[in-house]
């Protein structure tokens, strides 16, 4: 495994890519919002939700990039309940790519019951709900879904431009990390990986996994920290 530390950027970002969500019923309103200023939104309540009642403990978010360009995303989140049983989800816009097979995992990767969980489609995208059923004071979810046409172009190169953790929450996240995991054959030295940080005074650490991933680990996010990554390759 190599590893190295990233110099730290405190860099003003116009649009947090992935932000907090009002609740359900306010999904249609705030989908225009979300279309013009974020691309990923982690949303707040579900159906019967008046107020935020929970807090986040970890986010970890896996992508992996298959030879024809289709993504698979797993976002790992662990939630800390206040109100136990709340639904929380995942809003996906169409502008981040066109969605395909998606669902809700337990922590041990197995898919929720239908009780626990349901896809909310729309023009303006795809929305994943959830809630723990037996009402625990903390639960993880993994939010597990294809998407299609989201890598751009950048001369000879490939890839995305992304937010990695919500920007509108009232909450510290513990642990967070980001991996991506390239197409066989990719020149993993070749790779130009950016992490941007902002109101963020940590460590920004990336280590190089075998020879096709790179994970960045940047722990003890504070409540209006947020962090992005540009990664591009051949």
């Amino acid at each position: 495994m190599k590893s190295w530390l990233v110099p730290l950027k405190r860099t003003l970002i116009v649009a947090s890519i992935k932000r907090n969500r009002g609740g359900r019923l306010a999904a249609a309103a705030m989908a225009l919002v979300a279309a013009a200023v974020v691309l990923f939104s982690l949303l707040d309540a579900g159906p019967a939700s008046a107020q935020v009642s929970y807090s986040y403990r970890a986010y970890h978010s896996d992508i992996t990039v298959s030879p024809d360009g289709a993504l698979l995303l797993r976002d790992r989140v662990t939630y800390n309940f206040t109100s136990p049983g709340e639904w929380v989800g995942l809003y996906i816009p169409v502008s981040y790519g066109k969605m395909g097979d998606a669902g809700v995992l337990d922590a041990a990767g197995i898919e929720l019951e239908e009780a626990a969980w349901t896809r909310e489609d729309s023009e303006e995208g795809t929305t994943l709900w959830c809630r723990d059923l037996a009402g625990a004071a903390e639960a993880t979810f993994i939010y597990e879904y294809s998407l299609y046409g989201s890598l751009s172009r950048k001369g000879e190169m490939v890839g995305m431009d992304w937010s990695v953790v919500p920007g509108n929450r009232s909450s510290p996240i513990a642990e967070s990390s980001l991996t991506i995991r390239f197409p066989p054959g990719t020149d993993i030295e070749a790779v130009e990986l950016d992490v941007v940080t902002e109101r963020y005074s940590g460590i920004v650490a990336k280590n190089v996994l075998g020879s096709s991933a790179i994970m960045v680990e940047v722990n003890d996010l504070g409540a209006d920290s947020t962090y992005s990554f540009s990664c591009y390759w051949p």
